[in-house]
């Protein structure tokens, strides 16, 4: 969520699962699906907050560079929070 890194300390959490993705995918994906011009999305980032606060506070990363596959991933966090679930459920 845009609005996480401003609201997590009045709306706790359990696990924060941030997705990233290198800046050039970043800016490729979005000037095809919004049509927009490389500075319009370049103006866009400078107004987000900065990657590196996402990664500070994640749990978990999940790479969506179009070369590593997301499911795998997914499936892997999906089951660790499972086990974890699992094993604080029995205290």
């Amino acid at each position: 969520s845009a609005l996480l890194l401003k609201t997590l300390h009045s709306q706790p959490v359990d696990k924060v699962i941030a997705v990233v993705a290198p800046e050039e995918v970043r800016i490729s994906r979005v000037m095809e699906r919004d049509k927009m011009t490389r500075e319009q999305v370049l103006q866009r980032i400078r107004n987000q907050d900065d990657d590196q606060d996402y990664r500070r506070v994640a749990d978990y990363l999940i790479l969506n560079d179009g070369n590593m596959p997301c499911l795998p991933q997914i499936l892997g966090i999906h089951r660790e929070l499972l086990n974890f679930a699992q094993s604080n459920s029995r205290l």
